[in-house]
C-alpha cells in the first residue's frame, strides 16, 4: 500500500497462510452473488438441507437418549433438548423477532441497526431460557411442551411480521401480488407458509403428547 501523493511506502500486507486462504474462500462463498435463479435456489436448498440435518441431529440424540436418562436420573438429555429448540424454534423465532423490530423501529432512529441486532439476540435468549424453564419433563422421559409453544409463537410472529409491512408500508400482499412486486411478496408468502407449517407442527406435537399420556396410562392400568 503506497501514499498516492508521493508513491510512499505505508505498509505491506504480511505473506498468505493457509489459514487465511481458507479464511477468505469461506468468506467468499457468503458474500458471493449468485446471477443465476437456479444457483440462489439451490444455495437455499442447501442451507435448507444444512438446518435439517442439524435440527434431526439434536432430536435423534434426545429421543434416544431421554428414557435411558431419566432411568438414571441424568439431566443430559434435558440440557441438549433446551438447546435443540433454542436451536431451532429458537432461531427461527429471532430471524422474525428481526423483521418485526425492523417494521416497529423508528426509520430515524439513532443506531437504529444495532437495535435490531438486539432484537434478534434478545428474541433468542428468551427463546433459550423459555427452552430451559420448561424442559422439565424431559428429565422424566416425556417431551418438552417448549417445542409445541415455539411453534405457535412462530405462527403469531410470521402473521405478526406480514401485517406490520402492511401497515406501516401499506403494501398488503393483494397489492404485491397484483404488481408483482415479487421481493416483497415472495417474503409474505413465505412468511405465511411459515404460520401454516409451524401450526401444523404444533397440532401434531399436541396430538403426540395426547397419545403418549393415554400409552402412559394404559401401562399403569396394567401394571395394576
Amino acid at each position: 500500500h503506497f501514499k498516492a501523493s508521493s508513491g510512499e511506502l505505508i505498509r505491506e500486507d504480511p505473506p498468505a497462510t493457509a489459514v487465511g486462504r481458507v479464511s477468505e474462500f469461506l468468506t467468499g462463498l457468503h458474500l458471493q452473488h449468485f446471477r443465476h435463479w437456479l444457483l440462489r435456489w439451490l444455495y437455499v436448498l442447501g442451507g435448507l438441507a444444512g438446518a435439517t440435518c442439524i435440527a434431526t441431529g439434536f432430536i435423534f440424540f434426545v429421543e434416544k437418549r431421554m428414557r435411558q436418562h431419566a432411568r438414571i436420573g441424568s439431566q443430559g438429555a434435558r440440557v441438549v433438548d433446551a438447546l435443540a429448540v433454542a436451536t431451532v424454534t429458537g432461531m427461527m423465532l429471532a430471524a422474525l423477532g428481526i423483521l418485526v423490530a425492523n417494521r416497529l423501529l423508528p426509520e430515524a432512529m439513532p443506531q437504529r441497526d444495532d437495535w435490531e441486532r438486539y432484537a434478534f439476540w434478545g428474541t433468542w435468549v428468551l427463546a433459550l431460557v423459555h427452552a430451559g424453564w420448561r424442559s422439565a419433563p424431559v428429565a422424566q422421559g416425556l417431551a418438552n411442551p417448549a417445542w409445541r409453544e415455539q411453534c405457535w409463537a412462530i405462527v403469531v410472529m410470521a402473521v405478526t411480521a406480514v401485517l406490520l409491512n402492511w401497515l406501516t408500508t401499506g403494501d398488503h400482499l393483494i397489492k404485491t401480488l397484483s404488481a408483482l412486486y415479487w421481493p416483497v411478496a415472495g417474503i409474505d408468502l413465505f412468511l405465511l407458509l411459515v404460520a401454516v407449517v409451524a401450526a401444523s407442527c404444533a397440532r401434531w406435537l399436541a396430538r403426540r403428547v395426547v397419545r403418549s399420556d393415554r400409552s402412559a396410562e394404559d401401562a399403569g392400568a396394567m401394571h395394576v
